[in-house]
Formats: C-alpha cells, structure tokens, sequence
C-alpha cells in the first residue's frame, strides 16, 4: 500500500471510502461502538502551560513536515 501523500486524489478516496465501509462492517458485526465507561476516572483538565507548549510542538511538528514534503 502506498503512503496517503503518494496517492492520487481518486485513489484517496477510494481508500477513504473502503476504510468508513470497513468501520461501518465492524460495528455491523460486533453491535455498537464501546460506551462510556463509569469506572473510568474523569479526564482531569491540563493545565495552561502544559497546553500552551503541546500547541507549539504540534505547530512545528507540522511546520517541519510540511517542509520535508
């Protein structure tokens, strides 16, 4: 299989398309996606810094990918 950044645009698509029928064919299979769990601990929030500098790597991991391409 090809890398998404070598495909054609029909070619996306299509793999696109397969991959939401083949989501679709599991749930069919295995009944509904998983639910909430109640045991599980609520997500505690992040804090502003944490979330400040998660952005700025996130930016510049893009950036630098973005480069490469």
């Amino acid at each position: 299989m090809q890398t998404p950044a070598g495909m054609s645009q029909e070619e996306r698509e299509r793999f696109r398309q397969e991959l939401n029928s083949a989501r679709r064919d599991v749930y069919r299979e295995q009944g509904r996606p998983p639910e909430f769990d109640p045991r599980r601990l609520p997500q505690r929030p992040m804090p502003a810094e944490e979330r400040e500098r998660l952005r700025r790597d996130i930016l510049d991991a893009n950036r630098d990918f973005e480069r490469r391409r």
